[in-house]
């Protein structure tokens, strides 16, 4: 990805291939949340009257979410966790990074309860985990906590104009906001990586050995290294992230992002939630200091991961990412880790999305062996 080449062609390919926006789903799951969690979706109707009541007082949003672009978002599922998201300044350096995030606590969980932590992938945001956060966020729940934060340079957490934005100032940002959400000692943490999050999490635990317990790869990037261009042409890198921002390649990235065409493709709410952090301020800058970085090149690294146990979950149908690449993580891992990988049927790039409550099962049976008891069955 980000190809080192400085061919404007290879760029623009890198730049359709990681951005994928996150479309409604074709069904709700089942309420069983406590009143603290995120609550699942009700019927048709009662989604569109909680939707027209939110737009129409125009104040149920955080200040920091991007106007008026916000209130044309109608998915009721991206309205809600919007709703919730807070933006915390962390200390990252001698920088002040206000950090959007969605944080869930589980007064009920027990002593040996991991944490759970979701890093979206290549230019997204929270949002592309709104219906797997409910799933994961009631009573029953395993977790000892639930948080989700966007990444530095990308959703809705603001980069400082003075502070870059490669893999280093993206580690040491979630460092800093897992410190402060956290707090110490924080007991087990999973990372679960989504798409190019994934290479994200890899990252973060191969240099802080010992924070992480446990990692779920989501259809993960992880072998496709780049290497800082040797140059960069700024106009050429400006036009890449214009066509980047432009709804033709977002539309395009949508259409080839599930398996099930019939209900997701073309759907331009879903690409209006997926352009949601372009329209943040210093969105272009961030993407351009990402592409002089020096990328996320993890591949032979693997092996050094220092984690008691990881999970891969692909779709068998991704059209980005081949749900072959699943064992090639066993073969790097399984050594070392104990590793399981699961293919979900007639699903492609994101199945927390197209396939929630079958990923949400397979991430509440992952916490098993830490807690010891089996997990609420969503999928029955």
């Amino acid at each position: 990805y980000l190809s080192s080449h400085h061919k404007p062609i290879a760029r623009l390919h890198f730049l359709f291939f990681f951005c994928a926006p996150m479309p409604r789903p074709p069904a709700a799951p089942a309420a069983f949340l406590a009143p603290t969690a995120l609550p699942s979706q009700n019927s048709a109707a009662n989604s569109r009257r909680q939707c027209r009541r939110i737009h129409a007082s125009g104040s149920a949003f955080p200040s920091f979410l991007p106007r008026p672009h916000i209130h044309a978002i109608r998915d009721t599922a991206a309205v809600v966790l919007a709703e919730r998201l807070t933006r915390p300044t962390v200390q990252v350096a001698n920088h002040a990074v206000p950090s959007s995030l969605f944080h869930w606590r589980n007064p009920a969980a027990g002593p040996d309860a991991p944490t759970l932590v979701l890093i979206h992938g290549f230019d997204s945001s929270v949002l592309e985990f709104r219906r797997l956060l409910p799933l994961l966020t009631g009573p029953d729940s395993p977790y000892a906590a639930v948080l989700a934060l966007d990444v530095l340079g990308w959703g809705f957490t603001e980069r400082p104009h003075a502070m870059g934005c490669g893999p280093d100032e993206k580690r040491q940002h979630l460092r800093a906001v897992l410190a402060a959400e956290l707090g110490e000692p924080r007991g087990k943490v999973v990372l679960a990586g989504a798409s190019l999050g994934a290479a994200i999490a890899i990252d973060y635990a191969l240099c802080y050995p010992g924070e992480v317990a446990g990692m779920v790869f989501i259809d993960g990037q992880a072998f496709t290294d780049a290497k800082k261009p040797l140059f960069t042409v700024r106009a050429l890198d400006r036009l890449g992230v214009a066509v980047l921002k432009s709804r033709p390649l977002r539309t395009f990235a949508n259409n080839i992002s599930y398996y099930d065409q019939e209900t997701y493709r073309n759907l331009d709410d879903f690409v209006n939630i997926g352009k949601l952090p372009c329209e943040m301020p210093g969105w272009e800058e961030s993407q351009l200091l990402f592409i002089a970085s020096e990328k996320y090149a993890v591949s032979q690294r693997l092996g050094d991961l220092d984690v008691e146990r990881a999970l891969v979950i692909f779709g068998r149908d991704d059209k980005i990412i081949p749900s072959t690449n699943a064992a090639k993580f066993l073969q790097a891992l399984d050594e070392k880790v104990e590793c399981n990988v699961e293919i979900i049927p007639q699903c492609g790039h994101v199945p927390h999305i197209e396939k929630p409550e079958t990923t949400a099962q397979l991430i509440l049976d992952f916490a098993e062996c830490w807690t010891g008891a089996a997990q609420l069955d969503l999928t029955s």
